[in-house]
């Protein structure tokens, strides 16, 4: 950006400007910039059916901005006076006007104003000053359409604040939105970036230096390692993009097409989680999240192939310490993938919660009129040992009682009928 100086607008002077234009193209300009934050290419490119009324909001290619009560108020009239197509039309001419008119528009209303130093790029950076000084700053990135490395290196200078640290990750991924921005990606280096995050683990440094020769698309891994099937084809269709020209890197500079280093890559990143709603976590978070749903995978595939696990189990399984361990299985419980039945971890799709195991019991019983403990393991999908200690918990209660010199269980005052 070329300007250096921010000449902001006296708020009282720009009210009694808008008053003025209550109605007319050059009050539509000036509420979109100085209300909005719209950029004058925004502003001439915006029609109606980016404009909800209803739920107050600008709905704009990249993101969505609320509408402030007066501005949606202008906004509704101009439509009854017959809005379709574009909303930025001439008065006279009742076409859409060009990004040049809107400047002259502003231009003349602002020095008729005695506002001469303030331009429309003044309103829309006044816009997102104001912003930062009721709302967090990654909210305003957001509505505004900005990118971190603009705020830090332009607008943070210009307001004469620093630039606010990044809040601590979360400790887990907003896995749904990660894949979303994923899914919706327009294919540029910063969804590549975000897939190599996620789904490999990868660190933005490899990233930044990995070349087409560390992808082998026909083996399906990258930097040798197996990449799923969504990485391979967001990895092929950049492939066909590529001229024989191109530098071999596989994350390029949209404009410059050279490759990203570090810090510019990370810019990029934390822009599009910032506009995709995820504003907590960095890439190494989600790498700390892809690093955790593999060791989740491993807790899974070591109960498939054993039956459960125990928190040492676990330990020795991911090299954890036991306080860690306990901490992955309890958030695996929480989350509904485990079933934590005394000291052991089952897989939710095959054992019942622990709640109905004594309903179970006794639903069994009644079809077959008793039970050993290796049945009732076998029902649960628990430890013998385990449905041994059920069985006896429930005779204590009166639930269920045990045969005389025997290993079965039956209801109380029922024979046996078992076939």
């Amino acid at each position: 950006m070329a300007k250096r100086e921010f000449s902001p607008p006296d708020p009282s002077a720009m009210e009694r400007l808008m008053a003025r234009h209550d109605g007319d193209l050059t009050g539509l300009v000036l509420r979109l910039a100085w209300r909005e934050g719209l950029k004058r290419a925004e502003i001439a490119a915006l029609t109606w059916g980016q404009v909800d009324l209803e739920e107050a909001l600008l709905r704009l290619p990249d993101r969505e901005v609320p509408l402030e009560a007066e501005t949606a108020q202008f906004l509704r009239r101009r439509m009854e006076r017959g809005g379709r197509g574009h909303v930025a039309v001439s008065d006279r001419l009742r076409r859409p006007a060009a990004p040049e008119t809107l400047s002259r528009l502003a231009r003349e209303a602002l020095d008729e104003a005695g506002l001469e130093e303030t331009d429309l790029r003044d309103l829309r950076w006044d816009f997102i000053r104001r912003q930062l000084e009721t709302h967090d700053w990654t909210h305003v990135l957001r509505i505004a359409g900005l990118s971190v490395a603009t705020y830090r290196e332009v607008l943070s200078p210009l307001f004469q604040r620093k630039a606010p640290s990044r809040p601590k990750g979360a400790e887990a991924a907003d896995e749904y939105r990660i894949w979303r921005i994923m899914q919706t990606g327009r294919g540029g280096p910063e969804t590549l970036a975000l897939w190599l995050v996620q789904q490999q683990g990868m660190a933005l440094r490899r990233i930044a230096e990995l070349t087409w020769a560390d992808v082998d698309l026909d083996a399906g891994t990258v930097d040798g390692a197996p990449a799923t099937q969504g990485l391979r084809r967001v990895l092929e269709s950049e492939r066909l993009r590529r001229g024989p020209d191109d530098d071999p890197h596989v994350i390029l500079s949209p404009r410059s097409r050279k490759p990203m280093n570090v810090q510019q890559l990370s810019a990029l990143l934390r822009t599009v989680l910032i506009r995709g709603g995820v504003e907590d976590l960095s890439a190494v978070d989600i790498r700390r999240g892809a690093a955790r749903g593999t060791e989740d995978a491993r807790v899974l595939e070591y109960i498939a192939a054993r039956g459960s696990i125990t928190t040492a189990e676990a330990a020795t399984l991911l090299g954890l310490d036991p306080g860690a361990a306990r901490r992955r299985l309890a958030m695996l419980t929480e989350r509904g993938t485990l079933v934590r039945v005394g000291a052991r971890c089952y897989a939710a799709d095959r054992t019942p919660a622990p709640e109905e195991h004594r309903a179970i019991i006794l639903e069994q019983m009644a079809l077959y009129g008793s039970l050993r403990s290796r049945d009732a393991a076998e029902v649960l999908n628990i430890a013998p040992r385990q449905a041994g200690a059920l069985l006896r918990a429930m005779a204590a209660e009166g639930l269920i009682c045990r045969e005389e010199g025997g290993k079965r269980y039956v209801l109380p005052d029922e024979k046996i009928t078992m076939s």
